[in-house]
């Protein structure tokens, strides 16, 4: 989901301005918890959180 809303931020602002997305996180002990969804965000480990940042980055979203 995140590539569709970046790629049609881009579209319309011509690649100039600040895309925002909430992120609700609930950062568990275990780092190698795997994610699970919840309201506006995720539980999850610190490893998955990791992920999560690659695969934004890897749709063009600076954190």
């Amino acid at each position: 989901m995140p590539s569709l809303q970046t790629k049609a931020w881009s579209d319309a602002t011509a690649r100039k301005g600040a895309f925002i997305s909430a992120f609700h996180l609930d950062l568990l002990n275990d780092p190698d918890a795997s994610a699970q969804p919840i309201r506006f965000g995720a539980r999850l480990g610190r490893k998955a959180l990791v992920d999560h940042f690659g695969a934004l980055a890897g749709t063009g979203v600076d954190h």
